[in-house]
């Protein structure tokens, strides 16, 4: 029951959004094709993240014997780059735009997932 009234007012949302002036959040860009895409994009991004953030902190810990802490400092190396690379990637961004960015990205996610095979 939860899930129906819960969907009835998405829907109703939506379509209260599509009908203002000044909506709130602007579902009209979804009529971009690429929009969409990009959506799809970094939703496969971001699982790939998550279950990453997930399955290696457990792996250390079960598998290898490391403790939270060592598996947590372990993994702070990357989470540093990650926010010192943050604001230079995003010059880049403004520069040469998305496309390369994130074919390079992905490349580097592949291949930091086999290295964990």
């Amino acid at each position: 029951l939860s899930l129906v009234i819960g969907g009835l007012s998405l829907l109703l949302f939506i379509l209260r959004q599509l009908r203002l002036k000044q909506p709130m959040l602007e579902f009209r860009v979804f009529t971009f094709s690429i929009f969409p895409f990009a959506i799809c994009i970094s939703m496969i991004g971001f699982m790939g993240l998550i279950g990453a953030e997930t399955i290696i902190p457990l792996f250390m810990q079960r598998m290898r014997g490391f403790s939270a802490f060592d598996a947590g400092l372990a993994l702070l190396p990357g989470a540093l780059i990650s926010g010192f690379m943050s604001p230079i990637v995003g010059r880049i961004f403004d520069k040469i735009g998305a496309r390369w960015l994130v074919m390079i990205g992905l490349t580097i996610m592949t291949a930091a997932s086999f290295a964990f095979t």
